[in-house]
C-alpha cells in the first residue's frame, strides 16, 4: 500500500512539472545557446534560455544619435511559444519584436532604441518580454538595459544614412559632430567593422572649448546588393569617455528592377486573351531598345515606349493558338540602352484545352 502511495506522488509531482515548463525540443545543429558569462545555461529557467542575451549594453552615444541594439529569442521547446508582451521600465527605452508565435526552433528578433534627444546622463532600465506556451502559464525574463548620453556631444544627423545606393556607384556621406568642453578635444580615429566602409575625419571648426568635425564614410562601389548596416565606433582623446557609436545605414539596389520578375499567368485557353503588366524602375532616367522572346511562336503583343524616362511600364497580351496544351513558359529579354547586360523576366501558365490532357503513363 505503501509503495502505491509514493508511485501516485511521484506521477501527480510529475504532471504539475509538466504544467510549468514546455517539453524541450531535439536541438538542431544550427540552433546555438549564448549565455552570459555572470549566469550560466543550467541556472536559467525554461523561458531565460531562449534569450541570446541576458543583458544589454548601449554604450556611450552623443545626444541626437540614433541607436540600437538586438537580441534573439529562440523556441528551443516543441510547443509553439507566444511572446504576449514586450516593454521597458523606463521611457528612454524602446523595445519591440518582429515575432510573437514562434514554433521550435524558430526565432525573433527584439530591437531596443534608446531615446537619445528627451533623455540624458546615464539611463538604467529593464526589458520585460511575457512568454506563454500553453495559454495558461506566464513567464517573465527581464533583460537588464544600460546606456550613457553625453550632452557635451552632439551629432547631426544622428544616423549616418547611405540611402539607396545603385550598384556598382557607391556612396559618400557626412555626420556632423559638435564638442563643448575642454580645451584640446579631438577625434583620433573612426572604426567599421565593414571593410567595404572607409571613414575619414575633417575638421570644420575649432576654438579652445568648441569643435566640430565631420565624419565621412564611403561605401565602396563593390557593394553587393543588399542591405548596409555598422556601427561607427568614434575614439577620441577623452580618457574618461574615449568612444562614441553612430549607427550606418542604407541600402545596394540594382540600377534597374523588374516588377515582378516572374509573371504568373495562370490558367490560359486556345483563343483567349490574357494581359499582364510589368514595370522596369530605373535610379535615373534610361530608354528601352529592344524586347525579345526566347520562342517564336506567334501568340504575344507587348506594348511600351521607346521614350527616356525612369520608370517604364510594358503590357503583354497572350492569346493562346488552338494547337497549344499543357505547361507553357516564355522568358522575355530587354536590351536598355547604354547598358551592357539586359534584363529577363519569365512567364509561366498552363494553357487548358478543349480536350483533357493524358495522363502520365
Amino acid at each position: 500500500m505503501r509503495t502505491q502511495v509514493l508511485l501516485k506522488s511521484c506521477l501527480a509531482a510529475s504532471a504539475a512539472l509538466s504544467l510549468t515548463a514546455p517539453a524541450q525540443a531535439q536541438r538542431s545543429s544550427n540552433t546555438a545557446i549564448i549565455t552570459n558569462p555572470a549566469q550560466t545555461q543550467a541556472e536559467r529557467n525554461w523561458a531565460e534560455k531562449m534569450f541570446s542575451e541576458m543583458r544589454l549594453e548601449m554604450g556611450t552615444v552623443a545626444r541626437g544619435t540614433k541607436i540600437n541594439k538586438q537580441l534573439t529569442v529562440t523556441n528551443l521547446y516543441k510547443e509553439d511559444i507566444k511572446i504576449t508582451s514586450v516593454g521597458t521600465t523606463c521611457g528612454c527605452f524602446h523595445a519591440e519584436t518582429d515575432k510573437k508565435v514562434l514554433k521550435t526552433h524558430e526565432s525573433a528578433t527584439i530591437t531596443v532604441d534608446m531615446n537619445t534627444i528627451k533623455f540624458q546622463g546615464d539611463r538604467k532600465a529593464n526589458l520585460d518580454v511575457t512568454l506563454t506556451f500553453d495559454g495558461s502559464t506566464y513567464k517573465s525574463v527581464r533583460i537588464p538595459l544600460h546606456g550613457f548620453i553625453r550632452t557635451d556631444v552632439e551629432i547631426q544627423p544622428g544616423v549616418l544614412n547611405l540611402g539607396m545606393v545603385e550598384q556598382g556607384r557607391g556612396a559618400t556621406k557626412a555626420v556632423t559632430v559638435k564638442f563643448t568642453g575642454r580645451p584640446g578635444w579631438q577625434i583620433r580615429q573612426v572604426r567599421s567593422n565593414n571593410p567595404l566602409l572607409k571613414t575619414e575625419v575633417r575638421d570644420r571648426f575649432r576654438d579652445n572649448y568648441r569643435v566640430e568635425a565631420d565624419v565621412v564614410v564611403t561605401l565602396d562601389a563593390s557593394a553587393p546588393l543588399g542591405d548596409v548596416r555598422d556601427l561607427l565606433t568614434i575614439v577620441t582623446n577623452d580618457s574618461s569617455n574615449p568612444e562614441l557609436q553612430v549607427e550606418v545605414a542604407g541600402k545596394v539596389e540594382p540600377d534597374l528592377i523588374v516588377t515582378p520578375a516572374a509573371i504568373p499567368l495562370g490558367n490560359l485557353r486556345p483563343g483567349v486573351e490574357k494581359t499582364v503588366s510589368v514595370v522596369i524602375r530605373g535610379q535615373r532616367p534610361f530608354a528601352i531598345e529592344a524586347l525579345e522572346r526566347d520562342t517564336s511562336i506567334d501568340c504575344w503583343k507587348c506594348k511600351y515606349s521607346r521614350e527616356t524616362k525612369v520608370v517604364h511600364p510594358i503590357t503583354l497580351t497572350m492569346t493562346p493558338p488552338a494547337d497549344m496544351a499543357g505547361e507553357y513558359s516564355e522568358v522575355f529579354t530587354v536590351s536598355v540602352q547604354g547598358r551592357e547586360e539586359p534584363l529577363t523576366f519569365k512567364a509561366t501558365g498552363t494553357i487548358v484545352g478543349t480536350t483533357p490532357l493524358a495522363a502520365d503513363k
